[in-house]
């Protein structure tokens, strides 16, 4: 297993922990409560968040699961940074999916794009 499939597996793994058997849990990209838990971080991992925020906010779905993947990868990060990480990832998954399924050719690919580098 790569590194960059364990990585997957693992955000995988907590979202499917996340949603638990109850139903899924839909997180939105852009939560202003996610920016506070980076407001005390290293300015490494603050400049990795906003690279990311950046990047989901203007829907470039390629940057912003890449730069949450390395951001994720981060040893400095806290247990409650890793989760707002993880939700993001979610977030940004499901909006690209979704995006995809809508006819969005960019989504698409994104979605191409990930899978190449996620088989390297």
């Amino acid at each position: 297993m790569t590194l960059n499939t364990g990585i997957l597996a693992c955000v995988a793994a907590v979202s499917l922990l996340v949603s638990g058997c109850g139903g899924e849990k839909k997180f939105t990209a852009v939560d202003p409560a996610r920016d506070k838990v980076f407001a005390s971080a290293t300015a490494e991992v603050k400049g990795q968040w906003d690279q990311a925020m950046g990047a989901v906010k203007s829907n470039d779905y390629f940057t912003a699961t890449m730069s949450l993947k390395g951001l994720f990868q981060n040893p400095a990060l806290t247990p409650d940074q890793k989760k707002a990480v993880t939700e993001t990832a979610q977030a940004v998954s499901d909006n690209m999916y979704e995006a995809a399924n809508k006819g969005d050719a960019s989504a698409k690919d994104a979605i191409t794009a990930i899978r190449a580098t996620s088989q390297r």
